[in-house]
């Protein structure tokens, strides 16, 4: 929520913005009662409808009132003013410390003061029991006349979730305040105690580890812990000693500073500095000149201790560089991964566009560890879109141009990020730019990008035979990778092995998914006895795989391409879809060490069922929250029928509207509707093995107990009913080859009269589907993507005629008012309403109704004018969960 000048919160009007971080907006303002400048901090959108939450922050926020010290920035007051929190500080001028050090390191005679000033600061602070928890540079602010002014304290604190056993979200850098189950973590990487970063309980003593960071960058003007990726920076605080760090001080720094960024550092809380009073006394010492000397490393020695600190991976590196390039000799040389120390934390994701369950594969790690990419589509329904994020350094962009993209993939140098689109397949620079188009999508759907600049392209889970494809990275037309072998249908979700050459990939055939390896250029893969998809491979030695809606872990040995040992459940956590056919994607990715984000698995995937009046009001209906599909309504208004979904079945279900009283019917199937006579009409499925090579069309009557009678049966197409005609002639339904990512695809209405073949009604290369017929039998409306996205379109029923649009930008889910004088439908998370005009018949313009909540499309129109609603509560994700260390921690448990 951004304030724009002029703005009123209070007593408080908006001046301008000052700068954002990850605790929030912060503003200049003026009150107007005591006529004075301040600092209002707008709080996290986290904070709307949380009245827990706002209560406990206005418990912490008078504990930071308290503190009263010229060196720490002053709370003057905490307000709430619609869905906005915000607390109103005083502004302090000057520039903030990160600004003074990026000039270039500080003399001591610099140093001391401000050491000082931040000293009494901390000290006043941790006597009233207030720990600060996210000290650094940009927290405090220097003026022009010298006075230290520390920011923020206590805040991280104060942000937290009432639920405070848990790890917080990484707003890079600064980890906030979001909870997760393993611990608490608060504060920047680069100043984070050892006991903060694995999530442990902190007191006064993490500030202390924070000041002697501090206190080492302004002397040596680098920060004293920091790499490249987040998960480096972390190893870093568990590997590299205090000695080192002392070692690196400019020789001029006094003993007394030296020895107290010493004690500052040390890993085990209880060794180090005990109280930031002590402290103090030595920054004194310093001033004045007093304190032992301390022996410094000569500089003739250093070259050795450089030479003793390189690592053995970095050996590793220029070995094998030099070394022979067949994959035996790159498997003896190649570098030694570095463990990463284990901790957890979530990444958030802007609530303005939440991680869409839905899409498949939406989550990627480049191989470096630096950037996160996922697919997210904007609340309102609109296209979905990747985003960027770089996990050193604040926030989260859209990348430009990536609208409708799914499953991203890097390239080897983490330079490039590519995505398929419904029509191509694309590449896009990490820095920005304009995405180029490297090949038509076709039959494939998900990539992996190889070391010699090729793509490798997996078939879409499809019952279409398909192997992997390769094309240029800079554009060209696929050419067959693999062959399929016998009773081999698709191979898909291609994962490069470190080499470059060779490449993991699922194989999927009648008898379900296993495993396989290829050599690129050989045209030949080898099954390794594994049954499962979406493999990775993870250093030291590890394939990464899911099966079901589970992911395992198995022992591989990289040099003999073999897996080594039994398979072990792993990340119960992680969100896995299993699409059928054997296939199972999970929306995870992996990086080259082993370092995991993924979207966690949804607390409930329930639905629930709610009535809707026309203005928009929500009226319980009284059934149990269940995973239902959608509802539709008798002809006469006392019933709706739905599929419940449970125990790996699809139960129809019957409930009276009147009575609220459910019916479960002895029948299994799934997208139920009613015919004229009062029958339901349903899908059901007929399976061998895990593949589903069936599909049939059934009818059977709700209260006489008799059983269903099949309309029509395919051992190859994909049924669905969709509406019968108002006199009972004829069954509209929809028919599909294949599956694709986001359920059926390549769909077409035909029309079935009982006892006849079948026939088609609308079929083209567009997508068409959700068909409604008019109360009167005339008018077929029904959503097709023949403009590249879906929209609705009206066309005759019982003749031949034109084709009529009817929605705007997007369209889904058509549904007739019972006296067919109006058309309802979903665009842009509204529900639409175009009215109709019977004779001669006319559609006129569509104004919106209500926002729907949360994503639904489906819902059914009663004759009373209200609507049934079904709520999906497992549509979005609002966090990543990465997961560092994965060797040393997920085996482990």
């Amino acid at each position: 929520m951004a304030l724009n000048p002029g703005t009123r919160l209070g007593a408080y009007e908006i001046v301008g913005a000052i700068g954002a971080g990850g605790m929030g907006e912060v503003y200049k303002a003026r009150d107007v009662r005591l006529n004075r400048d301040v600092a209002v901090k707008l709080l996290p959108n986290s904070f709307a409808g949380d009245s827990d939450r706002i209560t406990r922050f206005q418990r912490e926020a008078q504990v930071l009132a308290s503190l009263n010290h010229p060196n720490i920035a002053q709370v003057y007051d905490v307000g709430h003013l619609d869905a906005a929190s915000y607390l109103v500080m005083e502004l302090v001028d000057g520039e903030d410390l990160s600004a003074v050090i990026a000039r270039g390191a500080m003399a001591p005679s610099e140093v001391l003061p401000i050491a000082k000033q931040m000293a009494l600061a901390l000290e006043a602070a941790h006597e009233q029991g207030i720990i600060h928890r996210d000290l650094k540079p940009a927290n405090i602010k220097v003026r022009a006349d010298g006075t230290v002014k520390v920011l923020d304290f206590g805040l991280a604190k104060a942000l937290e979730p009432a639920a405070a056993a848990s790890i917080d979200a990484m707003n890079s850098p600064t980890l906030t305040n979001r909870a997760t189950e393993a611990g608490i973590i608060l504060g920047t990487a680069a100043y984070m105690a050892p006991e903060q970063a694995k999530g442990r309980p902190v007191d006064k003593r993490a500030d202390i580890w924070a000041f002697g960071c501090v206190l080492h960058e302004m002397l040596t003007g680098r920060r004293a812990f920091h790499a490249q990726s987040v998960a480096e920076t972390l190893g870093l605080i568990f590997a590299r000693d205090a000695s080192v760090l002392v070692n690196s001080l400019p020789p001029g720094t006094p003993a007394a500073l030296r020895s107290l960024i010493a004690r500052c550092l040390v890993k085990d809380p209880r060794e180090r500095l005990r109280d930031v009073g002590d402290g103090r006394q030595l920054i004194d010492d310093a001033i004045a000149g007093r304190g032992e000397p301390v022996t410094t490393e000569p500089t003739t020695d250093r070259r050795v201790a450089w030479f003793r600190r390189v690592s053995f991976a970095g050996l590793l590196a220029l070995v094998a560089i030099a070394a022979s390039a067949s994959f035996a000799t790159w498997l003896v040389t190649r570098p030694a991964v570095v463990p990463t120390p284990h901790m957890e934390f979530s990444v958030l994701v802007p609530t303005e566009a939440p991680v869409r369950r839905n899409t498949g594969v939406g989550v990627a790690i480049s191989p470096n560890g630096r950037f996160l990419t996922y697919v997210a589509e904007p609340l309102g329904g609109r296209a979905t879109v990747l985003y960027l994020r770089r996990l050193d350094t604040l926030g989260v962009k859209p990348i430009e141009g990536t609208s409708g993209a799914f499953a991203p993939f890097f390239s080897p140098d983490s330079r490039w990020i590519g995505f398929f689109t419904d029509q191509h397949v694309m590449r896009v620079p990490v820095a920005g730019g304009t995405p180029m188009r490297v090949t038509d999508k076709g039959r494939f759907s998900r990539a992996a990008w190889m070391g010699n600049d090729t793509i490798v392209l997996g078939t879409s889970q499809a019952f279409r035979p398909g192997a992997l494809a390769t094309v240029p990275a800079t554009g060209g037309t696929p050419t067959d990778l693999t062959t399929l072998g016998a009773g081999e249908l698709i191979h898909q979700l291609p994962h490069p092995l470190p080499d470059g050459r060779h490449l993991l990939f699922s194989v999927h055939g009648e008898s379900g998914a296993q495993l396989a390896v290829t050599e690129a250029g050989t045209r030949t893969h080898r099954l390794l006895g594994l049954v499962g998809s979406d493999v990775r491979y993870v250093e030291p030695g590890s394939l990464i795989f899911a099966r079901g809606t589970a992911m395992f872990e198995a022992p591989f040995d990289l040099g003999r391409l073999q897996v080594t040992g039994p398979e072990t459940g792993i990340l119960p956590g992680a969100d896995v879809f299993d699409f059928g056919l054997g296939i199972s994607i999970g929306l995870f990715d992996i990086d080259r060490v082993g370092n995991i984000a993924y979207v966690p698995t949804a607390t409930s995937r329930t639905s629930r069922l709610i009535w809707m009046d026309a203005s928009g009001r929500q009226f319980p209906i009284g059934l149990e929250p269940a995973r239902y599909s959608r509802p539709r309504i008798s002809r006469d208004g006392s019933r709706f029928v739905v599929s419940v979904v449970g125990d790996g079945m699809s139960q129809i279900r019957v409930v009276d509207i009147k009575r609220g009283l459910p019916l479960d019917l002895e029948t299994q199937g799934s997208d139920p509707i009613w015919a004229p006579d009062g029958t339901i009409t349903f899908a059901g499925s007929t399976r061998r093995g895990p593949v589903e090579v069936g599909r049939f069309l059934a009818r059977t009557p709700v209260d006489t107990g008799a059983p269903p009678a099949t309309l029509l049966q395919s051992d190859d197409r994909v049924f669905i009913p969709e509406d019968w005609a108002p006199n009972g002639s004829r069954l509209l339904f929809s028919s599909s080859s294949r599956l694709g990512r986001r359920g059926l695809v390549d769909r077409n209405l035909e029309v079935l009269v009982p006892g006849a073949p079948a026939k088609p009604l609308v079929d083209s290369p567009a997508d068409e589907s959700n068909g409604r017929i008019s109360p009167d039998g005339k008018w077929l409306a029904y959503q097709a993507t023949s403009s590249g996205r879906s929209r609705i379109y009206v066309r005759p029923f019982d003749r031949p005629g034109g084709t009529q649009t009817v929605s705007g930008e997007g369209g889904t889910s058509p549904v007739w008012a019972r006296d067919g004088a109006a058309l309802f439908f979903v665009e842009g998370g509204m529900l639409m309403r175009a009215p109709i005009a019977v004779s001669p018949f006319a559609i006129g313009h569509a104004t919106a109704l209500f926002p729907l909540p949360g994503s639904t499309e489906a819902f059914d129109v009663a004759p009373d004018g209200r609507f049934v609603i079904l709520l999906d509560s497992a549509v979005a994700a609002d966090e990543i969960r990465v997961v560092l260390g994965w060797p040393r921690g997920i085996r482990a448990r």
